[in-house]
């Protein structure tokens, strides 16, 4: 496969799992699930009972314009089984994603999130998720928001923060 420049500078350089996640580089996971197969990803995205867990007929965007989907109260199941581990992978896997979805770390808690946005469709959402782990406990959040401008998906992170400031998880 040739090289390519992309749009977002920081997609221009080599990358690994958690660089990718860090700066949602999309080309990453595409070429991910294309490595994963058809077959492979629809049998995994049943296993955890993932939305509607309809693929589509494009591996390498189902997730961005393809016909997955998934609403908040999904998105807070799925954590709650990720955090439990309770999905069908081993211990070593869910917590190796879980550090890399490490974004915040205090001596009062850490949290793991994982930004999303629908693409290049009729009305694009920008999602939040994660958790934060305080004392052995474990807060869940799922936040999604209409994308009108592309300066509005910096607001997924900063009014997540700021409800979990005003509930005394994070500081």
């Amino acid at each position: 496969m040739g090289w390519s420049k992309r749009f977002y500078e920081a997609w221009n350089q080599d990358q690994n799992m958690k660089s990718a996640i860090k700066i949602s580089c999309v080309w990453f996971y595409q070429e991910l699930a294309r490595r994963v197969g058809f077959e492979r990803m629809q049998m995994y995205i049943d296993s955890v009972n993932y939305g509607n867990k309809k693929l589509g007929d494009k591996i390498d965007t189902f997730w961005l314009e393809g016909d997955l989907r998934i609403s908040a109260v999904e998105q807070i199941l799925f954590l709650t089984k990720f955090v439990k581990q309770e999905l069908p992978f081993s211990e070593q896997n869910l917590e190796t994603v879980k550090n890399i979805m490490l974004v915040d770390s205090t001596n009062d808690y850490k949290m793991y999130a994982k930004t999303g946005m629908t693409a290049r469709v009729e009305k694009a959402i920008g999602w939040y998720v994660g958790f934060v782990e305080v004392k052995n406990n474990f807060y869940l959040f799922t936040l999604n928001i209409d994308i009108s401008k592309d300066e509005d998906a910096n607001g997924r992170i900063e009014i997540t923060r700021d409800i979990l400031k005003s509930q005394g998880i994070i500081n």
